[in-house]
């Protein structure tokens, strides 16, 4: 084998190495994009629903919260929507709207 063929060899291994590896970082990177896009329409949802119930606390309308939420929860985009309330809060207003859930500790 002569020194132009073992150059060529080596060139076209780094060649290939460098494209191997240039797919795999496209590749994660594109993965990494899907995932913070799909958590910032979650929490952009998360912040119109909250809005939308203390509009409704504001203005004295919280008997029409169900209609809000399963007008939210009709949505082709949504697949779920559940409004997690803390103890103090289902002890102060009781829970009566089946959608709602108690709270639970994420930590553990």
């Amino acid at each position: 084998m002569s020194t132009r063929q073992k150059v060529m060899m080596i060139l076209v291994g780094l060649f290939l190495s460098y494209c191997i590896a240039m797919i795999i970082i496209i590749t994660v990177n594109f993965r990494e994009f899907g995932i913070k896009g799909a958590q910032k329409r979650a929490m952009l949802t998360a912040e119109i629903v909250r809005s939308g119930l203390t509009a409704h606390m504001v203005n004295g309308m919280m008997d029409k919260r169900s209609y809000y939420l399963k007008q939210i929860e009709n949505n082709d985009n949504i697949n779920a929507l559940w409004v997690v309330r803390s103890q103090a809060v289902v002890k102060q207003f009781d829970n009566a709207v089946p959608i709602h859930i108690e709270f639970y500790d994420l930590s553990s």
